[in-house]
């Protein structure tokens, strides 16, 4: 998906390190550009645009881990509420008691009870995962989680049905001997700015060492002692336009009412049912 980039170029897709962005502030995080390649290559503009690019585990981890507490959290407070509601209680009194406090006072049958105390201690499990910092949480915290539900938030971005995000299956650093850093995931409604200045540098190598105590020159970069920021690949065509299309896509869509709301049916009285 990545290919090799040109000296001293860069251009839409065009994949660099040290890249800036609020979740993170990661020395580690990259930057890709989607600026239009004309302007980037003519140097047409004042200000480009470009899109996180993360690790595939922190993207599992930020994203799809917390998304995933708060559904199974859900999931088990209904199970909770349904047991309630076999036992002629209303199921809402939770909300108002707490969870526990409506078992007790809304739950007799000892199957029910039993049922009923291993749905909250699930609770229990996910809230405390959920306080932890995204960066501390265990494989052992997501446990909790069944595993066909990370498969199928995976399969979906391996598959790139997942709204917002896009998979970079292998990114390679072309200019560090052709490292390969692994898969990771770009940040589609994440638009970030990086100015003429900054692009031009980051052509031929910025030198980090060059700009201490003046990072506010380089907002777009996480400026560190030692470091360097570059491009290590561009994305290949047609990928590079797929994930332009999955982008603007975000940012097109119109909602509007239904003009024929009523036409499933009167097609269906009028064409399919019996007389």
């Amino acid at each position: 998906m990545c290919s090799v980039c040109s000296i001293k170029t860069i251009t839409q897709g065009s994949i660099f390190n040290n890249a800036f962005n609020e979740d993170f502030g990661k020395s580690e995080d990259l930057g890709m550009l989607i600026s239009a390649r004309c302007d980037l290559a003519n140097n047409k503009t004042s200000k480009y645009s470009y899109l996180p690019v993360i690790k595939l585990e922190k993207y599992i981890l930020y994203y799809v881990a917390r998304k995933l507490l708060v559904d199974q959290r859900n999931e088990e407070i209904q199970k909770i509420k349904n047991i309630i509601k076999t036992e002629g209680g209303s199921p809402d009194t939770i909300d108002y008691y707490g969870i526990k406090e409506g078992i007790e006072k809304l739950v007799s049958k000892k199957k029910n009870l039993t049922n009923a105390m291993s749905y909250l201690s699930k609770v229990t499990l996910i809230e405390s995962v959920q306080k932890k910092e995204w960066t501390n949480i265990s494989q052992k915290d997501l446990s909790v989680i069944p595993d066909k539900k990370f498969k199928k938030e995976l399969k979906d971005l391996t598959e790139n049905k997942t709204e917002g995000f896009f998979l970079i299956d292998e990114v390679v650093d072309h200019n560090d001997r052709g490292k390969i850093l692994g898969p990771y995931v770009v940040l589609l409604r994440e638009v970030h700015h990086m100015s003429s200045y900054t692009s031009d540098l980051i052509k031929s190598g910025c030198n980090h060492d060059d700009f201490l105590g003046k990072e506010n020159t380089l907002r777009s970069l996480i400026i560190e002692p030692g470091g360097l920021s570059y491009v290590l690949c561009n994305v290949k065509s047609p990928y590079i336009e797929l994930i332009m299309q999955r982008f603007s896509n975000l940012f097109t869509r119109i909602g509007v009412t239904n003009p024929a709301s009523n036409m499933v049916d009167n097609f269906f009285n009028v064409y399919i049912s019996e007389k």
